[in-house]
């Protein structure tokens, strides 16, 4: 295999994230600040387990690139730290960098260039933030990777399956360095293999991610373009048509402009903040259901514990997209839309969903046809805003109602529709108003029901989403069918036009 064919630790990571449905992808500046949360939370675990050891013996390594993930003067002495770059263009300018080589008989104390070991040409792992960490107690890689113009993606595992394959594909790049410096550094790595963790490494780790972030830049900051304040014309007309201040509407319309990314960034950091301890938790119960000691009685508990975490971390990303697709056009990330087979989202989904529904004692039948047409659309997040549609209008029924769940194709785009019954001997008009009635709006983007505690999106908001899909969601109140939730995407024949 060619260099450029060799995988890169975020590969192994986007792939459990694909496996589990989850996705990581947030603003550059978002992932960012919590690559930088990580890595303050890296050092700190690092320094609070380091024990008292003899000199030549060392408690773990720590791998990273293109540049340094960690301050090694912050780490104990008996960790080794080391830093995966691409080759420097000017090789003479790097040596006369580089303090005096380690002696043979201590290779790891070393300082300066010698910590620096060169990635091959055209390795794609220089792509890519990285840091792997092996100790007895713990190992953890970690990755910041761009995944498009404006997106980026951090993703972390304490699992020791995925640092173990990570270790191996740092192997790689290792082994086409001198032997002196690759094998030496191999043969210490090996002494650490990835253990499962205790609970606390990983709760800790969490806790200090959170307490570490950065402050978000200011909109002001952010903004890119515009003219300054000071640039702006002074000639101005003193009033508007109506006879009130142009100043006054700007003021209004900047206000209300605040008031909205103010709300959307404290909901995506509260999401954020939600969803990294349940992730925690969830990494836990994983492990512990890799365990051979792990009772029958108790495995179906961990199971239930991690298919909750599941849901819940499920639900905060679909709020936390459609905050984003809440914020204006050139502030946001775009999707990339490309044609799915929807009969596999399906089968993964259709399952799952009646089991939730079975949860709720409620019914899900699905009529669909034999044979799917391609849709054109983002899987990931058409499978959590199905699933959110289907939870907001369960959770709404009484014990021991059904809903019906049809899927058609209509012209050029397919049709999903979402049916729930009306409540006996009651009309259209008071079913709605009853409707409303026990529903609440939080801000502009979520929807608070008091009966049954669940929040899922706002209507407009999940019109938005929709639209961001590809696709349109209506939603209709009918006397004998109830309400109708229809999502209409569009069919991969429209590619071909």
């Amino acid at each position: 295999m060619s260099v450029e064919g060799w995988p890169t630790l975020d590969n192994l990571l986007a792939a459990e994230a694909d496996a589990e449905g989850t996705c990581g992808e947030r603003s550059s500046s978002e992932a960012q600040r919590q690559w930088w949360g990580a890595t303050v939370a890296l050092e700190r675990l690092l320094a609070g387990q380091a024990e008292p050891a003899a000199a030549d013996t060392w408690q773990g390594v720590v791998l990273s690139g293109p540049v340094p993930a960690v301050d090694r003067r912050s780490l104990p002495a008996s960790v080794v730290t080391r830093m995966l770059t691409p080759a420097c263009r000017d090789a003479a300018a790097r040596n006369q960098r580089q303090l005096p080589a380690c002696p043979p008989s201590d290779p790891w104390q070393c300082d300066g260039g010698d910590r620096e070991l060169p990635l091959p040409p055209q390795d794609p792992l220089a792509g890519e933030r990285f840091c792997l960490v092996l100790t007895r107690q713990f190992g953890l890689v970690m990755t910041l990777a761009q995944t498009q113009v404006e997106t980026a993606a951090f993703r972390f595992s304490f699992d020791p399956e995925l640092v173990q394959q990570a270790w191996a594909t740092l192997q790689l790049r290792l082994r086409a360095l001198p032997v002196e410096r690759g094998q030496q550094l191999i043969a210490l790595g090996e002494r650490f293999e990835p253990p499962c963790p205790h609970y606390r490494t990983v709760a800790q780790f969490s806790r200090q991610l959170l307490a570490n972030l950065p402050e978000p830049p200011s909109p002001e900051a952010r903004s890119k373009g515009g003219t300054p304040r000071r640039q702006r014309s002074r000639v101005i007309p003193l009033r508007a048509s109506d006879g009130t201040s142009p100043g006054l509407h700007r003021r209004q319309a900047a206000n209300e402009a605040a008031a909205g990314a103010s709300e959307t960034e404290l909901l995506q950091a509260l999401t954020h903040e939600i969803r990294t301890p349940l992730t925690t938790i969830r990494t836990l119960a994983r492990l512990l259901l890799k365990r051979q000691d792990v009772g029958d009685g108790a495995r179906e508990r961990v199971r239930a514990i991690d298919r909750e975490c599941s849901d819940r971390i499920d639900h905060m990303e679909l709020i936390f997209q459609a905050a984003e697709c809440e914020r204006p056009e050139r502030a946001r990330w775009s999707l990339q839309l490309a044609p799915v087979a929807l009969e596999q989202l399906l089968q993964d989904g259709i399952p799952r969903w009646q089991e939730r529904a079975q949860r709720r004692n409620i019914a899900l039948e699905v009529s669909q046809p034999e044979m799917l047409p391609q849709v054109v659309t983002e899987p990931a997040l058409l499978d959590r805003a199905l699933t959110g549609l289907m939870d907001a209008a369960m959770g709404r029924l009484p014990d021991g109602a059904s809903v019906r769940l049809c899927i058609v194709t209509a012209g050029s785009q397919l049709k999903l529709q979402l049916l729930t019954p009306a409540p006996v001997a009651e009309t259209a008009p008071a079913a709605a108003s009853r409707s409303g009635n026990r529903q609440q709006s939080v801000g502009q983007v979520l929807t608070f029901h008091p009966e049954t505690g669940d929040l899922s999106l706002s209507l407009e908001v999940a019109k938005t989403l929709f639209q961001a899909l590809g696709g349109k969601l209506t939603v209709r109140q009918h006397s004998v069918q109830g309400e109708v939730l229809t999502a209409f995407l569009p069919l991969n024949a429209r590619l071909d036009a």
